[in-house]
């Protein structure tokens, strides 16, 4: 049996922009990788190909029984597309473990394609251990509807952050005199703001697009548009406003498309969010109030949700040994792989007697993101300084008893109820948020969990 396996053809390829680097070898190389890499021998497995079809169809040729490759990006999810389609197995690599793994084999944190293109082809030999997925070494494929998802909320990610760049250096250019008071104002339209085509009435107007000249626009009303432009003519009088400068309009002309390819993704992303496949979790998606942003990051990362259980559908627990009590504590598994999917999970830092949690997160930092400000959108910024709610108990809640669960547990986390009645701040903000945003995994872990056992 091994000396079949030892004659199983694994490539490893680096990919770049430009080209790719290609290792390839029947079994696992022998002996010291770094020395391999240094001798001639390595040459005649090496060689280097333009990124694009030729170097497809060559690997398609030689047959082999896996080609291990790192996600990169754009230029990877080309090649995996191709792969698939001709029919030849492939494994992503971590990427964290292939820095680790150069750093230890190579003595240097220096990039080098050619060693990476080995590096990749000997983990198979080290870490494809029984032929089986860890998810320790290697990324996932996800199904094609999450990856869908996923791109369509990463083209909605960029055109915000564009954007927010443009919005920036406009209100910059506001402020050096074009238009002092709206420097420090932001545009906001309580209405049809998830329409493409109807950007924000101040930058139609700044873009020029409100004589008409505005194409498949839908300008904004004119008497929006009047008072915008009476304000800044007001504005001119006093000093304070000069000419719209050529740089300003072009800047408010993109973010007028940003605000367009945004919205045609979030078009997107709210029909796949309608596919059957997920009603199961959207019923538990209801009982926290999410909205369609925080739903569709947080099924890219988690979807679907056996991945995190048992052959028998169950939570995987295990046994820790046993403390100084005498006593065995539990290691919830599966909870801890959710919550570091969702950018929530933690490392542990431990020396000699003295233990103390890590304070850096692990996970998807969107994800991560997504979660921190829902809490405080929901439950910190529903209530005054005081604790207290701003708004009529009708208007408090968009979910069910999770959400109510999850209040409660920030106001314990940033209160302390004195005996007058009175509540007093025993906790910063931030921390408070930070706490509520796991224990959001947490419960969402658990509802989860319930409704797929239930079923």
């Amino acid at each position: 049996m091994d000396n079949i396996i030892a004659q199983d053809l694994v490539i490893g390829i680096d990919v770049s922009s430009s080209w790719v680097d290609l290792f390839c070898f029947h079994g696992q190389v022998p002996g010291s990788i770094r020395a391999f890499y240094e001798s001639a021998e390595f040459e005649k497995h090496h060689s280097q190909w333009p990124t694009g079809m030729e170097v497809v169809r060559h690997i398609a040729q030689l047959q082999p029984v896996a080609v291990v490759l790192e996600p990169t990006g754009s230029y990877s999810k080309y090649l995996c597309e191709k792969f698939t389609e001709y029919g030849i197995p492939y494994l992503l690599a971590d990427q964290t473990l292939i820095k680790q793994t150069r750093k230890g084999l190579a003595g240097t944190d220096n990039k080098d394609d050619a060693f990476d293109a080995i590096l990749l082809q000997d983990l198979y030999w080290d870490k494809w251990e029984g032929r089986r997925y860890d998810r320790r070494y290697w990324v996932e494929d996800r199904p094609e509807i999450i990856k869908t998802l996923k791109s369509k909320l990463d083209e909605m990610k960029t055109a915000q952050k564009k954007a927010n760049q443009s919005i920036n250096t406009i209100k910059q250019r506001l402020a050096a005199g074009e238009w002092l008071e709206k420097a420090k104002s932001s545009s906001i339209r309580a209405k049809d703001i998830y329409n493409p085509n109807h950007p924000p009435g101040l930058y139609q107007w700044l873009a020029g697009w409100s004589d008409g000249n505005h194409g498949d626009w839908e300008p904004e009303s004119k008497i929006a548009l009047g008072r915008i432009k009476a304000a800044y003519q007001r504005a001119v009088e006093r000093g304070e406003a000069r000419e719209i400068s050529a740089t300003t309009r072009e800047l408010a002309r993109m973010i007028c498309i940003c605000h367009r390819l945004e919205m045609l993704a979030r078009a997107e992303v709210a029909t796949l969010l309608m596919q059957p496949c997920f009603k199961i979790y959207h019923q538990v998606f209801d009982d926290f109030g999410f909205d369609l942003k925080e739903r569709a990051w947080i099924l890219s990362r988690i979807y679907p949700f056996s991945k995190f259980l048992d052959e028998d559908g169950g939570s995987i627990i295990n046994y820790k040994r046993k403390n100084s009590n005498g006593n065995r504590s539990k290691q919830h598994r599966s909870k801890r792989r959710f919550r570091q999917s969702l950018g929530l999970g933690r490392v542990d830092r431990r020396s000699g007697s003295s233990v103390r949690g890590g304070s850096n997160l692990k996970g998807s930092a969107d994800a991560r993101g997504v979660l921190w400000y829902w809490v405080k959108r929901e439950l910190e910024m529903k209530r005054g300084h005081d604790g207290k709610f701003n708004q009529p108990i009708a208007q408090r809640w968009d979910g069910g008893l999770a959400l109510l669960l999850l209040d409660w547990y920030w106001m314990k986390r940033a209160y302390e109820v004195l005996p007058d009645g009175r509540l007093k701040k025993i906790a910063s903000a931030v921390d408070a948020r930070n706490a509520t945003t796991r224990k959001v995994a947490d419960l969402l872990f658990s509802e989860l969990l319930k409704a797929f056992q239930q079923r």
